[in-house]
């Protein structure tokens, strides 16, 4: 047993495994790309495609497939992998997926040799996971001639969640630990790199797509690999302290500064060649006691500090909303319930309220909490129907509260 101490955070991950492979469930061909249209031949056994462009005279030779993949509720990510073949040196194929709302670019592809077969891998992450199925847009073109291309392998590996885990900065300790929610046990400890102690002004998130942890200690934002085992810099960061949130959003590091800093700062993780941020301007100071969550592709913050504004960041469109202000300005815990589709609050000094996402009001919850915690840090996690809150105060007390229960009379 720790002792959990001011400045304890959290933040929720998964135990990730190798899943099935999964094969084409559907494909259609596009021929309205590019100057001319295609022949296209393919069996569709899930293993082998031969498409052809069109063999009229035209200053750009294409083609357009679409792919998709069924997958399940268990499934978070997955690495999408092809063995094909072109007849002419150079040919051009970019890999696009679907993310509910338009086509992501992924990846570009030119084929070093003609009539060899080529490997392409590429990660598909759980964001473009949508309603259970994967999409997957292949543009290939070639300028001088027209060019055939053979498909012998299309395979998405998948990645599977096992249990949930819940990661727990120590408050006054150099430590991260792992909780089993499921079984309600203790698995490892991690120790901070550089004897970093937890104090209020650190920050953890969990990245499914890499497995890595991230961690804002300032002056320096860090990464813990969970495969290989050990943390790496990743770059250094300035005026961070008391408030300071991180949270991963595909291939997006976010992180709110704190210290009364109205900045929201943006790495984009895809981009290696960069690690300075784009900044967002929020329009409000988050300081101490701020509370922040991702639901969709939404941030939801509790600005703290004394303060109940609340508000929201849309990722795709860099919109910030002021909403119903919430009914705390001194949070410990903002969780997402993505079975409710609800945003739960703790508050210090007691108070656990919900945000109903859709009417876009604040509620008390029926079942009220003691007049505890008081130190601030955000800790709140949702997991399967339930809440789990690290109370902190130098205490071993961990709260696990059921939201099955009728939410107010």
């Amino acid at each position: 047993p720790i002792t959990l101490g001011e400045g304890t955070v959290s933040t929720i991950g998964y135990s990730i495994e190798p899943g099935p492979e999964l094969y084409v469930s559907d494909i259609s061909v596009d021929t309205g790309i590019g100057e001319g249209a295609i022949e296209a031949f393919y069996e569709d056994d899930n293993v082998y495609y031969n498409i052809s462009s069109s063999y009229e005279e035209r200053a750009v030779y294409a083609f357009s497939i679409e792919l998709s993949f069924t997958t399940t509720k268990q499934i978070m990510k997955g690495t999408l992998i092809i063995k094909a073949l072109s007849n002419t040196t150079g040919t051009t194929l970019e890999f696009y997926a679907w993310d509910g709302v338009s086509w992501n670019h992924l990846y570009s592809y030119n084929f070093s040799a003609a009539n060899t077969e080529e490997e392409i891998e590429m990660n598909i992450s759980s964001y473009y996971i949508k309603d259970d199925v994967v999409r997957i847009k292949i543009n290939a073109s070639y300028r001088e001639n027209p060019f055939k291309i053979s498909f012998d392998q299309i395979i998405m590996k998948s990645y599977v969640v096992s249990h949930a885990l819940i990661y727990v900065g120590v408050g006054g300790l150099n430590k991260i630990i792992v909780y089993d929610p499921v079984n309600g046990t203790f698995l490892d400890t991690i120790v901070t790199p550089k004897n970093v102690v937890f104090s209020g002004e650190q920050a953890i998130a969990f990245d499914p797509d890499h497995e890595y942890i991230w961690l804002v200690a300032p002056p320096k934002i860090y990464y813990y690999s969970l495969v290989e085992g050990k943390w790496v810099d990743y770059t250094r960061i300035r005026n961070a302290g008391e408030g300071v949130a991180v949270h991963y959003y595909n291939n997006l590091l976010l992180v709110i500064p704190g210290k009364g800093s109205e900045t929201l700062l943006i790495y984009n993780l895809s981009d290696t060649s960069r690690t300075k941020p784009f900044e967002v301007d929020l329009g409000y100071p988050v300081g101490d006691y701020s509370s922040s969550c991702i639901a969709g592709d939404k941030l939801y913050i509790v600005t703290g500090g004394g303060n109940n504004i609340f508000i929201s960041y849309d990722i795709r469109t860099d919109d910030v909303n002021r909403l119903e202000d919430a009914p705390t300005a001194y949070p410990t815990g903002l969780a997402y319930d993505y079975d409710r589709n609800y945003l739960w609050l703790i508050g210090r000094g007691g108070g656990l309220f919900y945000y109903d996402i859709t009417s876009g009001h604040w509620y008390p919850y029926r079942y009220q909490i003691p007049y505890t915690p008081m130190g601030q840090g955000d800790r709140l996690e949702y997991y399967s129907g339930k809440l789990y809150h690290f109370r902190g105060d130098n205490t071993r007390e961990i709260w696990i509260i059921s939201t099955s229960l009728r939410v107010h009379e």
